[in-house]
């Protein structure tokens, strides 16, 4: 769930954004609390429509999701559906 809210400053307004997972309401997207250098993120997306050389026209469907409930509720979802994920060590 996307949150706006407005962040008054001196002589100056501005607009911020954060997000918070759509099940549990804890920040997500970067957001997420981490300890030293421990990296949480998920981003859970599709995209569809046409990309020409100038320009494009794209729709993109979004869910906002905590990397807690990713491993609690969704993997065991997708993977009761059928789907096996794909894990990569992303380690330099």
């Amino acid at each position: 769930m996307k949150i706006e809210e407005k962040i008054q400053v001196p002589a100056s307004e501005r607009v911020a954004f954060h997000y918070v997972c759509d099940k549990c309401n804890k920040p997500c997207r970067g957001d997420e609390p981490t300890v030293n250098y421990e990296v949480a993120g998920v981003e859970i997306h599709v995209d569809s429509g046409e990309s020409y050389p100038d320009g494009a026209c794209v729709d993109r469907i979004e869910f906002d999701c905590c990397s807690a409930c990713f491993t609690e509720h969704v993997i065991p979802a997708l993977e009761a559906l059928g789907f096996k994920p794909r894990e990569e060590d992303r380690g330099w």
